[in-house]
């Protein structure tokens, strides 16, 4: 496998050299991908390595591309690589930003994959065009020996590289964290833990059953949750991030009276609660959850208000909250306020 990475790594790098080069030559350039044909799954490929794009699209990618299996009523790759053809269509996933050009290709051990150049909408392109027939062609020959190698290395790169199912978000992760803490209890440790283990116990998970809200892990000062819904029901979807928005507006409400009646020392203490959709991965050697959101909503933990109590939520839950609340994109650069 440490062989397999050193090949991917040079595949990235060619791919990064001559996508920071379309961008300088082609208007409308957006990002590039190189996708392989799955050993496992028939006429389905998963991206090898991405190439360019801004973060909002590096991120985008990651989540939605990046080692997924994508079939041809998904992907426009996966279209072209299924009837070997070339192709210039608007982007399936994205058919409002993305026209997406494809260069299908033969490499090593039979292994088939596509060269995929993602473009603006707005962009002017055809089959015929002697840039980006030149792009394209340059894009394949500066990969090809590493590629024809590391197809050589693997029998089964669909195992070997952890290639996954679709993204399929199946949960409202929530994080529900006391702001000013760790200064109210400076020195009464134990009785900061006393606090703390009472605000899981008798507030937080007090209150989750009625927003049908399940226990994921205390961390601290800090409790985290989920809101399962079933991935192929939007309706189950919308309810799950109703709730989410629901318990979340419950908590923030009645914190204050909550510190007041345990213990008035942390009464100048505030809650921060935030959430986003995502995937919940089942770690196989321990009692627990982990997957990409959970990263995400740490990540944008910073931008919370400190000195009041307060809701962040992420960008995909934003998409499916009730009209009765209301969502301010302040919150740095990821996640917004929701007010009711």
């Amino acid at each position: 496998m440490q062989n397999i990475g050193v090949q991917i790594a040079k595949i990235e790098r060619n791919l990064q050299q001559l996508s920071r080069s379309i961008s300088k030559e082609v208007p409308d350039y957006i990002a590039a991908a190189l996708y392989l044909g799955s050993s496992d799954q028939k006429d389905n490929v998963f991206a090898l390595v991405h190439a360019g794009g801004d973060d909002a699209h590096q991120a985008r990618a990651d989540k939605r591309i990046w080692r997924r299996l994508l079939s041809p009523n998904m992907s426009a790759a996966a279209e072209s690589f299924t009837a070997q053809k070339p192709t210039i269509t608007k982007s399936l996933m994205f058919p409002d930003e993305h026209l997406c050009s494809h260069t299908p290709f033969q490499g090593a051990n039979g292994t088939s994959g596509v060269l995929q150049t993602i473009f603006h909408t707005r962009a002017h392109l055809d089959r015929s065009s002697e840039a980006l027939n030149r792009i394209n062609g340059a894009a394949l020959k500066r990969v090809s020996a590493s590629l024809n190698s590391l197809l050589s290395m693997s029998s089964d790169l669909d195992r070997d590289l952890n290639v996954r199912a679709p993204y399929a978000p199946d949960a409202v992760v929530m994080f529900c964290d006391i702001s000013g803490f760790s200064h109210a209890g400076a020195n009464a440790h134990y009785r900061a833990q006393d606090f703390a283990d009472k605000f899981c116990k008798d507030f937080i998970l007090e209150s989750a059953p009625r927003f049908k809200a399940e226990l994921l892990r205390m961390e601290g000062d800090g409790v985290w949750l989920s809101f399962p819904f079933d991935p192929t029901n939007a309706l189950d979807k919308k309810n799950a991030a109703r709730n989410a928005a629901d318990m979340a507006h419950y908590v923030t409400n009645n914190y204050g009276q909550f510190t007041k009646a345990t213990d008035q020392k942390f009464q100048g203490t505030h809650i921060k609660v935030i959430a986003e959709i995502g995937e919940l991965r089942k770690i196989s050697w321990a009692a627990d959850c982990s997957g990409p959101v959970f990263i995400q909503i740490t990540k944008n933990l910073p931008h919370a208000e400190r000195h009041k109590n307060s809701i962040m939520i992420g960008p995909e839950l934003s998409q499916e909250m009730p009209e009765t609340y209301m969502i301010a994109k302040n919150m740095g650069p990821e996640f917004a306020r929701l007010t009711l």
